[in-house]
């Protein structure tokens, strides 16, 4: 099912109060909010994330949520269930932490946000255990969603998920992207040095966005172009 937002609409908070039930759900674009409709909607929810990252992340912007993986104590966990204040529970935890959780709610209760379900097929082979975790137990729970901006073709899809649904969002108000490939006549570093001058000189207008894997690189790059905070944003 495809479904098209209104061009007004920027995040989906603004269109929807709770994430589509029991299928696989491509948002459409990255930022849309997807994890924050569970987070701040009337429903007991889990959240099941590949990364602790995603868990600190959303800890720092909202209230009231507890974060689940590795060296999470299990009186934390108990003390925030009991917590009568917290009118609807929000819980974050790790595709590999969900068995640990389970041992302490009853699943029926809650809701479950599986975020960025598309690594669970890239990571399978090296991360088999958790992924495992999330496609042994998401169907216990009142209802699940399995959502990510980069959905996968029918044919990379586990098979665990292969009979869901999918539910698609498509944004009126989204530029399209294209991809143009760039010679690096001698080595990647001067390459991107170069497009940075140009940018620092104002021969290009607007503002650039490097995506690499590699600390060092990143080091290197702003010690030969002399980034600061007042020019530059590492993230």
């Amino acid at each position: 099912m495809i479904i098209n937002i209104p061009n007004t609409i920027n995040y989906l908070s603004e269109f929807i109060t709770d994430l589509p039930h029991n299928c696989l759900f491509s948002k459409g674009k990255v930022g849309a909010g997807g994890t924050s409709v569970a987070l701040t909607n009337n429903e007991h929810y889990i959240i099941a994330v590949p990364y602790i990252a995603l868990i600190e992340s959303k800890i720092s912007q909202h209230e009231n949520i507890l974060g689940i993986y590795g060296k999470t104590k299990n009186e934390d966990i108990k003390k925030y269930l009991l917590n009568t204040k917290i009118l609807y529970k929000k819980i974050m935890v790790t595709f590999d932490s969900l068995p640990k959780l389970l041992e302490y709610i009853d699943p029926k209760d809650y809701r479950l946000l599986i975020d960025e379900y598309h690594l669970l097929f890239t990571a399978y082979s090296y991360r088999r255990d958790a992924c495992l975790s999330v496609l042994s137990n998401y169907d216990k729970f009142k209802s699940y969603c399995f959502m990510t901006a980069t959905p996968l073709e029918p044919e990379f899809t586990l098979t665990q998920l292969s009979k869901l649904p999918v539910i698609e969002y498509e944004w009126s108000n989204v530029a399209e992207v294209t991809v143009h490939s760039l010679y690096c006549k001698n080595n990647v570093i001067p390459t991107v040095c170069d497009i940075i001058y140009k940018y620092m000189n104002g021969e290009i207008q607007g503002n650039p966005y490097f995506f690499v894997n590699s600390v060092e690189f990143i080091k290197e790059i702003v010690r030969l172009c002399n980034l600061n905070d007042d020019n530059a944003r590492a993230i």
